[in-house]
């Protein structure tokens, strides 16, 4: 607001010291027009000087106008830019404070496709590619654990229900294809904690907000 009161009271200068240019360059060709006399030449010298000195104000408005109109411009859109990261803040906050949260993956070969949970939250679904998608695949929960080998790697641990082998999970899992870039999005959230949960069945309904992936295997 004070940038724009600014370039306004800047533009009404220019403005008027324009109209005053041009009111002292009307007099200045009026008395020369009229000079013959002593008196004459001296109102002409005076008009000249009056048509010079508004020459310079209207000149230096000129240049006012010009710094103070692109930075009252400049500052309404940093301030417009400010209100949107202020509108934005408390999204981000979420997103990073649900950043912490152990990540949620279920595939279902019902659905064909992979659901993503993060904080109880949904963060993306995705269709996949399934190998035979009429044979069933059975339920295997995976929980990502650290490796004492090297912490910088995740040891995953299968569970089979209700019982299986850890093989018959290891070739579920061979069936499935996730496209790359959701690929890409779950393995930038996995930590310590994620969860994968593969199974023939889709989502119950009792899945919903604040709540992570219910499948109801009876």
């Amino acid at each position: 607001a004070v940038k724009s009161a600014e370039a306004n009271a800047a533009l009404a200068d220019m403005r008027r010291a324009a109209a005053e240019l041009q009111i002292a360059e009307v007099e200045l060709r009026t008395g020369a027009g009229e000079a013959g006399s002593v008196s004459d030449d001296a109102a002409t010298s005076k008009a000249a000087a009056r048509v010079a000195a508004a020459r310079s104000q209207h000149q230096a408005a000129v240049t006012d106008e010009a710094i103070k109109t692109p930075a009252a411009f400049a500052t309404a859109r940093a301030a417009r830019l400010a209100e949107i990261a202020a509108d934005a803040a408390p999204e981000v906050a979420k997103e990073a404070a649900r950043g912490t949260a152990p990540v949620s993956v279920f595939i279902s070969r019902t659905a064909g496709r992979v659901f993503v949970r993060q904080g109880f939250e949904p963060v993306l679904d995705s269709a996949v590619s399934i190998q035979h998608p009429d044979a069933p695949l059975g339920t295997y929960v995976f929980t990502a654990m650290s490796s004492e080998a090297d912490r910088s790697r995740l040891r995953w641990v299968a569970l089979t229900l209700p019982t299986g082998e850890a093989d018959a999970a290891a070739a579920a899992l061979a069936r499935i294809e996730i496209p790359q870039n959701v690929r890409a999005e779950i393995e930038k959230r996995l930590f310590v904690g994620a969860s994968l949960i593969v199974s023939d069945l889709g989502l119950s309904s009792e899945t919903g907000s604040a709540t992570d992936f219910v499948i109801v295997t009876k």
